[in-house]
Formats: structure tokens, C-alpha cells, sequence
């Protein structure tokens, strides 16, 4: 291992800026391998797999279209202020469908090009005029390299990238980064016309990330920071540079102000969004003192990763002088003073100075997400996708400087130092790799959860709710049940009432539903699993009454005229059913096809009766179809109704005359009521259309 250090140091193993660039991607896909087939969590459902706007384009030509669709208001409220992200799910679903394969490879190439620019940010700072009388490449290039390395492989980004919906977060990410990196770039070239047209860029990227995701609002803060600490020139010019920058930071609250389109969006839905407390009626101030001690837990994580947690049970403080908080604003303004220390004694190590930079863009960036601004959660390990690049950078180019200073003294030290990055590199590769693993299945991650935070309601919730689609209903029972003692909300009651219902334990199902409907009276979908209840205990009054309920409150629901139908035709009302189930014909194009299918299986099965009910709904909502006809006249032909039967082959011939076998079986029922010649007029016209029909022929010759 000396061996191999010393060559890293001296030889300058990795050196070159390509060999960089490909190991980070190599080890970036290594890391995130097993994620690929990780299935769609939690705000994934309403984001993605229920959203209609990633469905259809129209809605980014037209915005306004959806706020009359009924889909989440979350989706509504947040679909202009991150449209970008939303247009990479609905391009994702354009290619890929549900198949969450191509989702989990479009974020983890995201994530890899994020590593990428990191990489390369720092690379430019180094060729800034700050750093000109510091020329250790070889040093320079491993802060580079271990900066990106360490954040393309970091535990606490598995949520970021792992997590689908949370693309938000890595894509913002990466139009900051872009947007920063054409900023730098065009502050070092010479040429006027291309540092136009890298600043353009810089200010496009710059609006593309704001329109991601709110965390961009730092961006011309970042900006400015790295003007004024490693760039130099006349102040009035580079503050007139930075102008068109700063004008961006206005995007974010324009975009809601200006979308008086929306409903949903005015100031009304601002002021709830920024002014009320989150799903635990936490304060602004209750919340920025708790972000206090949380930002020391995203420190400890950074530094030690271990106890991961999708969803934190995490304690609420209400004052600065709880021990917790009050040694946490120790630390925190401490780190900050340390920051700004080394900005203003840095002159004789440079490194310092970006360890100071990478202070302060942890800070900065943090604002958004841990300020005085209530979030639906107080803690998320994906708020630290973007802060943790100032923290790596901070961490790396601090061992760096020491590196420098004991260079010439401890030889040993510097490679100790470089000893232990790579160390972390491999230990943090592990972890990640592990973390992953957990997100492979819906009820490990919830397990994993639970474990972590069993007190908390919302993660048995979601561990019941991952039991239940996997057909582990006990399971689910225990895990719901030990929710309702704490926290009795209507979705609990609906989804305990359907375990229940899969069960077949009726009377349970119904308790929980009715239970939900006193919670929450417009809750359309328990009366329409109420009635289906009511349908199976034989109540079919009682599920008319509940079914036209959920239609009174959401008129156009489709499943609740189609099961409202499906009662009408359990009580032999046929036609009442046909003119609920043409209600559902607009949204189910190929309702006619199920219900004559379901009747070629029941006819299979000898339930003729049945099959029959169902070929005469099919027709009632198509007349113009043949199949339908031809069907029932084989069921009233098995049940002895000739007369009948007759009538519809009839049907069937006019609108398919070269449907042979109709001729075939109309000639049949006539041999059996005795009409020879009629049946031999039939078999003839069969024979017309199909010369070589054998059974045609058998009953032609025994008709001789």
C-alpha cells in the first residue's frame, strides 16, 4: 500500500483529466448498479405514476389545462414552478412507459454528470487569478478528483438519485452546476463574443434550474461568492457583470406571482405553502430552531453515514436554550467562523480559501430547505444533495492544505492524508452500494424504516400499505391497526376496510369504510368500495344508495357507474346497467369487448345464463357489433330458445354476410326444429362462402 500511494503522489497515478473523468463514471454506475429496477416510492405515486400531466404534452403547451384534470394539488400547485422536471418524467414516460428502468438510468446519469461538473468547477477555480502563484497541479487535480469522487459515491446521496421523484432535487443540481461552471468559464475567456455566449448559457441554465426545483434561488448568492473570492478587477464592472446573475434570483417568486392563471397557484397557495406549518403544525420558528440541531445530523451524516433513514423521527424543539439546540448553534456558528477566518488568512495557503468557499456555499445552499420557511418534513436526507458539494470540497481542499504544510516536515502525514481519502472513497462505495439495496423492494425499505423510527405513525402506514399490495394481509392488518391506536386519518381507514374486503371479511370492510366516509364525507372512492361490500353481502339497495352517492359527489367517476351497473345487472335491470356502463364507454373505449369476453368465458364454464346477460349488455352498448349477436345465439341456441337464437344470427348475417359460420348454425337450429329445407338453404350459403367447410358438407349429405 506505501507503494501505491507513493506512485499516486510522485508517479501521479489517475493524473490525467480523462482518466479522472472515466473512473468517476465507472465507479458511479458501479455504485448505483443494483438500483436500476428499485420500484416507484411514495411521492413517486403522485409525481409519476398517477400524474396525467407527464401523459400528454398538452399540458406543457397549456399549463393552465390542468387545473381542471383531477389530480393531486401538490402536482398542480408545483407544475409550473418545476416544469423542466416534470417534462423529463413525462419524456421518460414517452420512452419507457412505467418501466422504472429508464427512469433510474436517466437520474443516475444525471448524478454522474453532477460529479462531472463538480470536478470540473474546481479544476477552473484553480486557474483563477487567486491562485496564481499556486501551482501544485498534482495537488490541484487530486482536489479535483476526490471532490467529484466522493460525491459521486457519498451514502447521502442515495436518496437523490435512488429516490425517482426526487430528480427534482439532482436536476436543479445539475443546471446550478452548469449554469456555474459557463459563469467561470466565461469570466476566463478572452474572446468577447464567446464570453457572451458562455454567460448567455450561464443565465439560461441558470432559469432552467429555477424552474426545477426552489433550491436554485442560491444560485446568484453562489455566483457572487465566487467573484469576489478568487476573481480580481475593477469592482463597478464585475458588479455590472454579475447584475443579469442576480436578476434571476427573482424567477422563483415571479413564477407564482405571475401565474394568475392558476387557481391554484395565486397567492392564496403562496401563502400556504411559505406561512403554514407542515403535516405536524410546526411553527416558522419552531422550525428554524429544529433545523439547528438537524443541519448537525446532515453534518454527522456527511462525516459518518451510517443509520440512513427515509423518514426520521426526528424531535421537535421550541427553544434556543434546549441543550441540544444551543450546543448545535455552538458548533454551527463556530464552523461559520472558521470559514471566515480562513477567507481573511488564507494569503500564504490557498487551499484554505477554497476550504473556506466550500464553508460557505453548505450554508448558502442549506437556506432554502433549513431557514424559517416550514417543509412537509422537517428532515430529508435528499436536502443535502446540493449542500454536501460545498462540505466535500471544503473537507478535501482542507486535508489538501495540510498536505501542503507538512509536506517538507512529514512525508508519511501526506501520504497518510491521501491514504485516507482513497480509504474513504472505498468505505463510502460499500455503504452506498448497501444503501441501495434496501430501495430494491417496497417492503424492505419500509422494514428498514420501521426499525428506525417504529414510533412514528407514517412509516407502519406505508409498511402496511407495501404488505397489502403484496398480498401479506395479516401483516398489513398488524401494521395498520398499530396506526389507528395513534394517528386515525380517513386513507387509514379506506386501506385497512380493503385489506379487510380481500379477506372476504365483510362486516370488518364495512366498519372501516363507514369510519372512513365519517372522516372525510366526500370521500367518493370508500363509498364505491362500500358498495361493492354491500354487493357481495347480497345489499343491493344499500349499495344503489352508496354508489349514487359517490356519483352525486364526483359526477363523472367512472367506477362508480361502472359498479352501480354492475348491481343493476345483478338485479336483472338491464337496461339500467347498459346506461351506467355507456357512462363509463366514454373513459373504457373497450368496455363492449370486456363484457362480451367475460361472456365467451362464462359460456365456456356452461354458465349459459350468465353469458347470456353479459352478450346482451355488450350488444345494448354497441348494436353495430357482430360478435356480440353471433355469441348470444349460440347461448340461447345451448339453452333450447331457438326463436331467439334465430333472430340474432339473422342480426349477425346483416351486419357480417360473409360470416360462415352464422349460415352454419342457423341451418343447424333449423334441423332441430324440423325445417329441413330452410336448413339446407343455410348449409348451402355456408358452402357459397367457404367451399371446403366440412361440417357443412357432413349436414348436407344427411339431409339427402
Amino acid at each position: 500500500m506505501k507503494e501505491f500511494i507513493e506512485n499516486f503522489l510522485r508517479k501521479q497515478i489517475f493524473s490525467t483529466l480523462s482518466l479522472h473523468v472515466i473512473f468517476i463514471a465507472v465507479v458511479g454506475f458501479l455504485v448505483y448498479s443494483n438500483t436500476f429496477y428499485a420500484p416507484f416510492e411514495l411521492d413517486d405515486k403522485r409525481n409519476i405514476i398517477d400524474n396525467p400531466a407527464i401523459k400528454s404534452f398538452q399540458y406543457f403547451k397549456n399549463p393552465s389545462v390542468l387545473q381542471n384534470v383531477d389530480t393531486y394539488k401538490e402536482v398542480k400547485k408545483f407544475f409550473w414552478s418545476r416544469y423542466i422536471g416534470y417534462l423529463t418524467f413525462a419524456l421518460n414516460y414517452r420512452l419507457h412507459g412505467l418501466d422504472v428502468f429508464g427512469y433510474h438510468v436517466f437520474n443516475v446519469l444525471i448524478h454522474i454528470t453532477n460529479a462531472f461538473l463538480v470536478y470540473w468547477i474546481v479544476i477552473f477555480i484553480f486557474r483563477t487569478p487567486y491562485f496564481r502563484d499556486f501551482q501544485d497541479h498534482n495537488s490541484n487535480n487530486l482536489i479535483a478528483f476526490f471532490s467529484a469522487l466522493i460525491f459521486v459515491v457519498h451514502p447521502i446521496q442515495t436518496q437523490a438519485v435512488t429516490y425517482i421523484v426526487q430528480r427534482f432535487t439532482s436536476l436543479a443540481t445539475f443546471f446550478y452546476l452548469f449554469s456555474l461552471f459557463l459563469y467561470i468559464k466565461s469570466r476566463r475567456s478572452g474572446y468577447v463574443r464567446m464570453r457572451c455566449g458562455l454567460y448567455a448559457g450561464s443565465i439560461i441554465f441558470a432559469v432552467l434550474s429555477m424552474k426545477t426545483k426552489e433550491i436554485a434561488f442560491t444560485l446568484p448568492i453562489i455566483a457572487v461568492l465566487y467573484e469576489f473570492m478568487f476573481l480580481q478587477g475593477n469592482i463597478r464592472k464585475r458588479i455590472l457583470y454579475l447584475i443579469p446573475m442576480l436578476l434571476t434570483i427573482l424567477i422563483i417568486p415571479m413564477t407564482f406571482i405571475g401565474a394568475n392563471n392558476f387557481t391554484e397557484l395565486e397567492w392564496k397557495a403562496i401563502e400556504k405553502s411559505v406561512n403554514t406549518a407542515n403535516s405536524l403544525n410546526i411553527s416558522s420558528v419552531d422550525y428554524f430552531i429544529t433545523q439547528i440541531r438537524i443541519i448537525v445530523t446532515y453534518i454527522r451524516l456527511l462525516l459518518l453515514p451510517i443509520n440512513q433513514n427515509l423518514d426520521y423521527n426526528y424531535p421537535i424543539y421550541s427553544s434556543f436554550f434546549a441543550l441540544p439546540i444551543f450546543l448545535s448553534l455552538l458548533l454551527l456558528l463556530s464552523i461559520v467562523g472558521v470559514g471566515i477566518y480562513l477567507f481573511y488568512h488564507s494569503r500564504s495557503n490557498g487551499y484554505l480559501r477554497l476550504t473556506s468557499f466550500g464553508i460557505f456555499w453548505f450554508f448558502i445552499t442549506l437556506t432554502v430547505e433549513s431557514s424559517i420557511i416550514p417543509l412537509a418534513n422537517v428532515i430529508f436526507e435528499h436536502r443535502m444533495y446540493l449542500p454536501s458539494i460545498g462540505f466535500i470540497i471544503s473537507t478535501v481542499s482542507f486535508l489538501m492544505a495540510i498536505k501542503i504544510k507538512v509536506k517538507k516536515i512529514f512525508i508519511s502525514l501526506e501520504e497518510a492524508i491521501v491514504f485516507a481519502l482513497i480509504m474513504i472513497v472505498l468505505i463510502f462505495c460499500g455503504v452506498a452500494y448497501a444503501r441501495n439495496t434496501v430501495w430494491q423492494t417496497e417492503i424492505g425499505l419500509w422494514e428498514d424504516v420501521v426499525r428506525k423510527s417504529y414510533g412514528k405513525a407514517r412509516p407502519h402506514y406505508n409498511l402496511g400499505l407495501a404488505y397489502s399490495r403484496a398480498g401479506k394481509f395479516n401483516e398489513a392488518i398488524k401494521e395498520f391497526l398499530y396506526v389507528r391506536d395513534s394517528a386515525d386519518f380517513d386513507l387509514l381507514r379506506y386501506n385497512l376496510g380493503w385489506v379487510y374486503f380481500k379477506k372476504n371479511m365483510l362486516e370488518d370492510a364495512e366498519r372501516e369504510y363507514l369510519a372512513a366516509i365519517k372522516l372525510n364525507p366526500n370521500y367518493t372512492d370508500a363509498y364505491i368500495n362500500l358498495g361493492a361490500v354491500y354487493m357481495n353481502q347480497g345489499r343491493f339497495d344499500d349499495a344503489i344508495e352508496v354508489l349514487k352517492k359517490a356519483i352525486a359527489i364526483k359526477p363523472d367517476d367512472p367506477e362508480a357507474h361502472y359498479n352501480l351497473g354492475g348491481v343493476y345487472e345483478g338485479q336483472g335491470k338491464l337496461e339500467n346497467a347498459i346506461e351506467e356502463y355507456k357512462i363509463v364507454l366514454r373513459q373504457r373505449p373497450k368496455l363492449t369487448e370486456e363484457h362480451n369476453n367475460i361472456g365467451v368465458e362464462l359460456f365456456r364454464q356452461g354458465r349459459f345464463k350468465e353469458a347470456e346477460r353479459k352478450y346482451r349488455i355488450a350488444i345494448g352498448l354497441k348494436p353495430d357489433m357482430d360478435q356480440p349477436h353471433y355469441n348470444l345465439a349460440l347461448a340461447l341456441k345451448k339453452m333450447k330458445k331457438f326463436d331467439e337464437a334465430v333472430k340474432e344470427l339473422n342480426e349477425t348475417i346483416r351486419l357480417k354476410p360473409d360470416m360462415e359460420r352464422a349460415y352454419y348454425n342457423l341451418g343447424l337450429i333449423y334441423k332441430e326444429k324440423g325445417l329441413s329445407g330452410k336448413a339446407k338453404e343455410s348449409f348451402q350459403a355456408a358452402l357459397k362462402l367457404k367451399s371446403d367447410y366440412q361440417d357443412a358438407i357432413r349436414e348436407l349429405e344427411a339431409l339427402k
